[in-house]
């Protein structure tokens, strides 16, 4: 499979001629050129959102209205967006499993992050997604929490995108535990540096792994896993 991180959570990945999205936070990026350009241009069969917050909605709703591609939610959240236009939504709730293509499958999990927008409560999520016979977890936006642990159960985890920031989510130290908990082959940091007090040290975070577990890729350069 190919993936590319955008930066902030933003995430793409592409599998056997299907791309999903992952909080595509793309014109606001402050990490990417061209970003309107991008917006008109990125291909999506699928998009993931975990969570209200702007910085994860991003342009869901440009990019799904001009590609078609179906938005992927938590049950129950409020999204605005989605309530004045007819877009296609699956929204399986924490634990529910869905079959996303004939090889890929999705498994939203708990995150603990407080969202309101709108006057509506919502909830927010992480999720693993079942692909090419790997696992890919997710954090999205959340403090560490012990049952993370459940996410490596049934498989190990090949790849995790954990938060780092602080202040909104876990901070770095809280995400080598996390990285612990879900007995990750590898980790790739998200949600780090793109406002002043998420704040990082990305390299220490990464020298602070196992050797090879950490890794961060170039801003949207396409890697293959």
């Amino acid at each position: 499979m190919e993936l590319t991180h955008f930066g902030h959570a933003a995430l793409r990945i592409v599998s056997d001629g299907t791309t999903i999205l992952v909080d595509p936070f793309i014109t606001q990026n402050p990490f990417l050129n061209h970003a309107d350009e991008l917006v008109e241009t990125l291909a999506a069969d699928f998009i993931i959102v975990t969570h209200p917050h702007a910085d994860h909605v991003g342009d869901t709703l440009a990019i799904a209205q001009r590609t078609g591609a179906t938005i992927v939610v938590l049950a129950d959240t409020h999204y605005e967006f989605l309530a004045t236009n007819d877009l296609p939504v699956i929204a399986p709730n924490f634990g529910g499993e869905v079959q996303l293509t004939p090889t890929i499958k999705i498994k939203f999990y708990p995150a603990w992050h407080a969202v309101t927008t709108d006057e509506h409560a919502s909830m927010s999520a992480g999720f693993a997604l079942t692909i090419e016979g790997k696992l890919l977890y997710f954090a999205g936006d959340t403090g560490l929490y012990s049952d993370l642990k459940l996410v490596a159960l049934r498989q190990p985890v090949d790849m995790a995108f954990l938060p780092i920031g602080g202040y909104y989510t876990m901070t770095q130290d809280d995400a080598l535990i996390a990285a612990s908990f879900l007995t990750a082959a590898h980790v790739l940091p998200i949600h780090y540096d793109t406002f002043p007090k998420i704040k990082a040290d990305v390299t220490r975070f990464i020298a602070d792994l196992p050797d090879g577990v950490g890794f961060k890729p170039a801003i949207g350069q396409p890697f293959n896993f």
